[in-house]
């Protein structure tokens, strides 16, 4: 069965760590895309920090789709039109801040699309120039009530993350889904939310089987969407947990592997 989707996770995956697309990779891309694959992008960035990219890879030429807020969004390449949305709650934001506050993390939320931070902090500045947005000061109490939270995250040294992920408490993680989307960012989401749903959903919009889907990561945000596809591929960087699922695993993000591997399994270039 041929791939019809190639779903792709950006950092560590498709760009290497000048995070830049490689020639090759990029060349691909576009080379499968010209045959009718959809390029979809998967990421924990907000569609705006995705532009560059997109436009990049030629995916405003045709119908593609990107995935935004780790799963809480999925949006047209080319109108930027939303097909899909899983929010949190202000509610909800607010219970995990208490939590953030008690513990001294910094912190900032995607809310209506937007970056918004209580404070300064080294990591919100890392997203930032990352996805080439603005960060926005705010109380998080004075947001509107019916404001539409896209994820929080705690964003903050990777030792003090590391040692404050076992102290969550036990309903955090049955209310919500909870991944490191990068050793500094901790990311809350709808529990409904994470790429691998996001992914089914837009397989069911376009009537796609899953066994017609590759999808491409490299940490542990991307464990659901390659567990939903047919062709699960690993980089050679990958976290280990992905690793176990690969159906492949392919060479590391600073050595083309998703070039690469779309040569392999799509365009059939040996």
């Amino acid at each position: 069965m041929s791939i019809k989707i190639i779903a792709i996770d950006l950092d560590g995956t498709l760009l290497n760590d000048k995070k830049e697309i490689s020639e090759r990779t990029k060349k691909a891309l576009i080379e499968a895309s010209n045959q009718g694959v959809y390029i979809v992008l998967a990421s924990g960035r907000p569609i705006k920090g995705m532009i560059p990219l997109i436009r990049e890879l030629e995916l405003d030429k045709r119908v593609n789709y990107a995935i935004n807020f780790n799963g809480a969004a999925i949006n047209k390449t080319i109108t930027f039109e939303s097909i899909y949305n899983c929010n949190l709650t202000k509610k909800e934001m607010l219970e995990i801040e208490e939590f953030a506050k008690k513990h001294n993390v910094h912190s900032h939320a995607f809310i209506n699309g937007e970056c918004y931070i209580e404070e300064n902090g080294k990591y919100s500045d890392v997203e930032a120039n990352i996805n080439h947005i603005p960060l926005n000061l705010i109380k998080y109490e004075d947001i509107d009530d019916n404001s539409y939270v896209n994820k929080y995250m705690f964003a903050d040294d990777p030792t003090k993350l590391k040692n404050i992920h076992p102290l969550l408490p036990s309903e955090f993680f049955e209310k919500y889904t909870v991944v490191f989307s990068a050793p500094f960012f901790l990311e809350f989401l709808n529990k409904e939310t994470n790429k691998g749903r996001a992914l089914e959903y837009l397989c069911k919009y376009l009537n796609i089987n899953p066994d017609e889907v590759m999808a491409i990561g490299d940490e542990e945000n991307d464990f659901s969407m390659l567990e939903f596809a047919g062709h699960k591929i690993a980089m050679k960087n990958a976290n280990i947990k992905l690793k176990k699922i690969a159906t492949e695993i392919t060479a590391s993000n600073n050595d083309d592997g998703v070039g690469k591997i779309v040569e392999k399994l799509v365009l059939n270039k040996l």
